[in-house]
């Protein structure tokens, strides 16, 4: 059966796993970089939301994509591009405030632990969703090593926070809604390989991704007051905020780029290293002081995804 998007026509762009898992590594340095600059905004300002943080991103990121994508000449008229690539970007962009929307309703009724956990289980459904879509192959130990780094991220959230007074009565819904964002997120990663089978440059869904960030602040300010904070920042918080909002715009493109060179369901596990660096960055920041089940996820994750991706730089050598 024929995949609805996917075209095994056309030829995929050069596969170089080296590459791929290189951009990668800094795709997650850019988003650790988000959520460590947000984290520490909102330490200093407690009134800020993850709204705020995401207003910074769209607000950044328009211009800066927008004057990129001119400057290297992409077409960033989507009618421009054939209806298939039309469709991925533009339901790409929707997933996206998708996943903002269904994670910080859900990270409202259950504790943190318990959402980072389940939203990390989004590689796994894009090894599944990559399957069934762009019919890659993975094989039994690359799954196997998979649930293994996952294993990994259920002991770094042990000892994490404990359950929040909203988690008593809302738990199911909490959890539907970061397992809805977690699928997601899984399908956002395919959809962003897809783009690069289609031959659409890494420059142009960063530029629409960031509009629709507007557009969604922009209702949500509208909509519900109180939620983003806007003109009313200190130097301080522009200036964190900011910060926040440059993780974003390495991270895209990068991640972007990254899927040009490796398939989808290859690069999604390496998602769990996002962990260890935000854990690394609380140590050193925020003097998080680490226990036993800290160092045993890390651990457990630097093997389950060192070893896989050490054979396969080995086997296409």
């Amino acid at each position: 059966m024929r995949s609805v998007f996917a075209d095994p026509t056309r030829s995929l762009p050069q596969q170089n796993m080296l590459i791929g898992y290189s951009l990668m590594m800094v795709a997650l340095l850019g988003l650790t970089m988000q959520h460590l600059f947000a984290k520490i905004a909102f330490f200093y300002n407690e009134k800020l939301t993850p709204y705020d943080a995401l207003l910074a991103i769209g607000l950044v990121n328009v211009p800066v994509f927008l004057g990129l994508n001119l400057f290297v000449g992409t077409k960033i008229n989507i009618l421009k591009y054939e209806h298939k690539a039309q469709a991925i970007i533009i339901i790409s962009c929707l997933a996206s405030v998708g996943v903002m929307t269904s994670m910080m309703s859900g990270m409202a009724m259950i504790s943190i632990a318990k959402s980072t956990l389940i939203f990390d289980l989004n590689p796994l459904f894009c090894i599944m969703i990559a399957f069934i879509i762009l019919r890659e192959k993975v094989d039994y130990s690359s799954i196997i090593f998979a649930f293994g780094a996952f294993g990994g991220i259920y002991f770094l959230t042990l000892t994490k926070s404990s359950a929040t007074k909203k988690e008593e009565s809302s738990a199911f819904l909490g959890i539907f809604f970061v397992f809805i964002g977690s699928f997601i997120e899984g399908t956002i990663i395919v959809l962003m390989r897809m783009l690069a089978i289609y031959n659409v440059h890494f420059l142009v869904r960063p530029l629409y991704s960031s509009v629709g960030i507007c557009i969604f602040c922009g209702l949500i300010y509208c909509l519900i007051p109180g939620k983003i904070h806007f003109p009313d920042y200190s130097a301080l918080d522009i200036l964190l905020l900011f910060m926040n909002a440059l993780g974003y715009t390495i991270c895209l493109p990068a991640l972007a780029m990254a899927l040009m060179y490796q398939k989808s369901s290859h690069l999604a596990p390496v998602n769990y290293l996002e962990n260890v660096f935000a854990l690394l960055a609380d140590f050193f920041i925020f003097k998080y002081s680490f226990v036993w089940t800290d160092y045993l996820g890390m651990g457990i994750i630097f093997v389950c995804l060192l070893i896989p991706a050490i054979l396969k730089i080995k086997n296409e050598s």
